[in-house]
């Protein structure tokens, strides 16, 4: 089980998608509970 996750993610011109990436991040974090560290 992972008890903590760094994801770094190189963006460019992904504006239209962040919302739904947001999203699924936080559900992720949720159902895992997990510590998520996220760098953009």
């Amino acid at each position: 089980m992972i008890k903590n996750l760094s994801v770094i993610l190189p963006l460019y011109n992904e504006e239209k998608r962040l919302n739904n990436l947001f999203k699924e991040i936080k559900e992720f974090k949720f159902l895992n509970r997990n510590k998520i560290e996220l760098f953009l």
